[in-house]
């Protein structure tokens, strides 16, 4: 695994990344998979729940941010995120519809980008971070 996350509202459940390019969620009760949502990337870099516990947002060494439905078993949306080659992270903003992700430009300067749930084609706001030097 590379990376896990416990559901926030589930007992017992867990969400995983893994190198086989799946995100899997687990009952830790019997420790089955029960559900698998297989990606063509190598692995997420970071995965997160929402606070309802419903979605989980996820960003991947392939650049991209996706969110998953784990019941679908499939991601419901995926954009292309940050364009710099360093790990990425995700995290949601609270119970407010909106999440961030951190990463780094082309030109190796940092960045957040704020999205909204329900507009998630494109970030709602674009900031670079100084970094002092």
């Amino acid at each position: 695994m590379n990376t896990i996350h416990w559901n926030p509202s589930a007992e017992y459940t867990l969400a995983s990344g893994s190198f086989d390019q799946t995100l899997k969620i687990w009952d830790v009760q019997t420790g089955d998979a029960v559900y698998t949502v297989q990606s063509s990337a190598q692995a997420p870099t970071c995965i997160e729940w929402n606070y309802e516990g419903s979605l989980l947002g996820s960003s991947w060494n392939d650049k991209k941010f996706r969110l998953t439905d784990p019941r679908t078993s499939k991601f419901t949306h995926e954009v292309d995120a940050h364009a710099g080659t360093k790990p990425q992270r995700f995290g949601w903003l609270g119970t407010t519809g909106y999440y961030i992700t951190l990463g780094f430009s082309k030109e190796h300067e940092r960045e957040y980008y704020f999205w909204n749930i329900n507009k998630p084609d494109a970030p709602i706001e674009k900031t670079k971070i100084d970094s002092g030097s």
